[in-house]
């Protein structure tokens, strides 16, 4: 192409406007943040966390309660029949005369 030539001017394209937002389109709600949780769920978590806590006392009361109910005090007249039968046990028992039996070990003793 020549130089002295006139060029044509390049054509601008516009684009269509953009439809204006209609009335019936949806509202992105933004969650709270993880850290925050509405009211009443954190009544409702509280109010569980009370009742697990009483049940928990309760079932450890009645726990308490029935084995204090078992253990009674051992009465001393059991005691000391145990006592007497046992020294009764320890006199009966013949140990005899352990001089004699240590003389075969105090022989071999001395011969070493």
């Amino acid at each position: 192409m020549d130089s002295n030539t006139p060029q044509s001017a390049p054509t601008i394209q516009q684009a269509a406007p953009a439809p204006a937002p209609s009335v019936n389109q949806t509202v992105n709600v933004v969650p709270p943040p993880a850290g925050e949780q509405p009211k009443s769920s954190k009544k409702m978590i509280i109010m569980l966390l009370l009742g697990v806590a009483i049940v928990v006392l309760l079932v450890g009361g009645a726990y308490l309660f029935v084995n204090s109910k078992k253990e009674a005090p051992p009465s001393k007249t059991t005691q000391s029949s145990q006592s007497d039968t046992l020294e009764k046990d320890i006199n009966a028992v013949d140990v005899g005369n352990l001089d004699s039996e240590f003389v075969p070990v105090d022989q071999d003793l001395q011969t070493l």
